[in-house]
């Protein structure tokens, strides 16, 4: 996954996914991507990065009140993590068994 940087527009690669998605992680692990040469791992403050659209991240990555104030993630992956179950929508779409009751239903 590539990120932008606020200050000059570079693009970041992010090497672990988890920080970023974690709000109490205000830094997450990636590097610049220039060049030709692999850059080396650096420490990048969430606050500092974007989208490559310019659009900034999810305030229930950054804000760890967010959950509080807002209803929380549209995933609410965070609430599943410790009982280890799936949720059963994710981005606003139905799961594979929900689709198959709701398609089946409506079949001759």
């Amino acid at each position: 996954m590539f990120l932008k940087h606020r200050s000059d527009g570079s693009l970041v690669e992010v090497l672990s996914t988890a920080p970023l998605f974690d709000p109490f992680e205000s830094r997450i692990p990636g590097r610049f991507h220039a060049g030709e040469e692999v850059q080396e791992p650096e420490s990048f403050a969430k606050a500092d990065l974007a989208f490559p659209s310019g659009e900034a991240l999810p305030g229930c990555w950054i804000n760890p009140d967010y959950g509080q104030t807002h209803g929380g993630c549209k995933t609410n992956s965070s609430s599943h993590r410790a009982t280890g179950e799936k949720p059963e929508r994710e981005h606003g779409h139905a799961t594979g068994a929900q689709f198959e009751s709701q398609t089946s239903s409506h079949r001759p």
